[in-house]
C-alpha cells in the first residue's frame, strides 16, 4: 500500500528546493579605515551597479544569483580618490574566483584589493 505524503512534508520539501536556490555567492568586505563606495559591472546589466555604500569595517552581500565570473569591472570611491580595477587586476582576480561557489572582495584602502574563495 502506498503512503500519501502530508501536505506539511510537502510544504517542508518545497522551502528546502527554493531554498537551494537562493545563491549569493559575492561578498564586499571593507578593511580600510575609511567609510567608502563600491560599483561593480556585471555581464547580465549595461550599466554599473547602484553606488553601496560601506562603512569602515563592514561587509555584505552584493547580489543575488551574481558570480564573480561574470564582474567585468570593480570601482572604488575612497574619500577624494576613486580607483577602478585595471584590465590586468580584474584577469588576476578571475583565476582566483571564476570557479569558486563564493568570492570575497576585500578592500584595504588606497586602491589596494584582493580576492579570495570562500
Amino acid at each position: 500500500m502506498k503512503k500519501k505524503m502530508r501536505p506539511t512534508t510537502l510544504l517542508l520539501a518545497a522551502f528546502a528546493f527554493v531554498g537551494g536556490c537562493d545563491a549569493w555567492p559575492m561578498q564586499f568586505e571593507n578593511r580600510s579605515g575609511e567609510q567608502v563606495v563600491f560599483r561593480y559591472l556585471h555581464a547580465d546589466h549595461a550599466e554599473w551597479s547602484a553606488a553601496l555604500l560601506f562603512p569602515k569595517g563592514t561587509a555584505s552581500l552584493l547580489a543575488r544569483g551574481h558570480y564573480f565570473r561574470g564582474v567585468r569591472g570593480l570601482w572604488i570611491k575612497d574619500g577624494p580618490g576613486w580607483y577602478r580595477a585595471t584590465t590586468t587586476t580584474m584577469t588576476a582576480f578571475h583565476r582566483v574566483c571564476d570557479r569558486a561557489s563564493f568570492c570575497t572582495i576585500t578592500y584595504f584602502g588606497h586602491g589596494r584589493l584582493q580576492v579570495s574563495r570562500g
